[in-house]
């Protein structure tokens, strides 16, 4: 989402602007957080080398077999 916001806005090297190094910022996905029930981010899981839309699933396809193996809903 991040990436596609960036996208729209035509912005290619987020942080840049600031003076930011380049190498430490990406416009891609592949990071997810991971919430409590109240909402609150207690942890991410990020992966990153397949395209953007290849990271998140597979961020999403191993958190959702952990929740199945756990019994979560």
């Amino acid at each position: 989402m991040v990436g596609l916001k960036f996208k729209a806005k035509n912005i290619t090297t987020p942080g840049a602007e600031q003076g930011l190094p380049v190498t430490d910022f990406a416009t891609h996905g592949g990071s997810v957080p991971v919430r409590l029930r109240g909402g609150r981010v207690v942890a991410a899981v990020t992966v990153s080398g397949l395209p953007q839309a290849d990271d998140h699933a597979m961020v999403v396809a191993a958190l959702t077999a952990e929740l199945d193996r756990i019994g979560a809903e």
